[in-house]
């Protein structure tokens, strides 16, 4: 295993991390988009000039050569049903990080460029949630999908199964809040 990528350039914000490695013919690249809420607008500004940095990145010709995933706490929904709110038939509000139309633009962006949401792939229309703010919203299946997995073309070619787990959750409860279910992606 090598150490490709720690970071984006020019991005050295401490909320924020990308690290890439390249392993067994896949290039696996794990990242935490910077959180914005209770930090006003410049926190969102930050956001999205971060993760306007992370799409510039994955356009590089170097994605495109290799199977490529890109996976991690996006501190975003990427659609209405990445709520609970739509299942609960309840309207979002859009004016929240997480939520708003600018930060989903940018997840849009990254599709429009060839990157595959893996878990919306494998569950088109399936509520799945990968962080919940206490334990009776987890128990009320009131979370948000906040933890993603991208792949480009090779990685979705070899997709057989894309799904969170709430396993290391269970083991938990009783503990601390709840947080975030890792997101299993299986190849061939």
């Amino acid at each position: 295993m090598a150490v490709t990528q720690k970071d984006l350039p020019g991005q050295e914000d401490p909320g924020a991390r990308l690290l890439t490695v390249r392993t067994a013919g896949l290039s696996f690249t794990t990242v935490h988009v910077p959180i914005a809420s209770g930090k006003g607008q410049s926190g969102v500004d930050r956001k999205l000039e971060w993760l306007d940095a992370l799409g510039e990145h994955l356009r590089e010709p170097a994605h495109k050569d290799m199977a490529t995933l890109v996976c991690g706490d996006f501190n975003i929904t990427p659609a209405p049903m990445d709520g609970w709110r739509h299942w609960h038939e309840q309207r979002e509000d859009k004016s929240k990080p997480g939520f708003r139309d600018d930060e989903r633009s940018r997840i849009h962006s990254l599709q429009g460029a060839g990157w595959f949401d893996l878990v919306r792939h494998a569950n088109p229309a399936q509520e799945m949630f990968t962080w919940w703010h206490s334990w009776s919203l987890y128990a009320e299946h009131k979370g948000l999908r906040l933890d993603l997995a991208f792949g480009n073309r090779a990685v979705l070619d070899r997709l057989r199964s894309a799904r969170t787990d709430r396993t290391p959750l269970e083991r938990r409860r009783g503990n601390k809040r709840p947080d975030h279910a890792p997101v299993i992606v299986d190849l061939d």
